[in-house]
């Protein structure tokens, strides 16, 4: 989740320990997106700016409603949709990498 600018994970042994999560996190401490690692429950969501969930498959997907109420705006939040490009970027060049070897 995002809350005043900075990026709020659960530590890992709270979630699983997942590539995309880490590439996401590396990628917004590389472009000063301060991270936050420490215990979330639910009533920290809903007091959140913006939130996404990562996954190899679906990358970052925005997470604009909690419990039938818009988080934030109700839209893609600046933090999230900065990540999202962020990543592309990042799985693009490591694609690119990987065909040249």
């Amino acid at each position: 989740m995002v809350r005043d600018g900075a990026l709020w994970t659960a530590p890992e042994g709270g979630i699983l320990p997942g590539v995309t999560r880490r590439l996401v996190l590396d990628l917004a401490q590389a472009n000063n997106i301060r991270v936050v690692e420490r215990p979330l429950a639910h009533h920290d969501l809903r007091l959140a700016d913006e939130a996404f969930l990562t996954s190899s498959i679906i990358e970052l997907v925005p997470i604009v409603h909690v419990d039938e109420a818009a988080l934030g705006s109700g839209q893609p939040g600046p933090v999230t949709t900065k990540l999202q490009k962020l990543y592309r970027q990042a799985v693009k060049g490591l694609r690119q990498q990987a065909r040249r070897k």
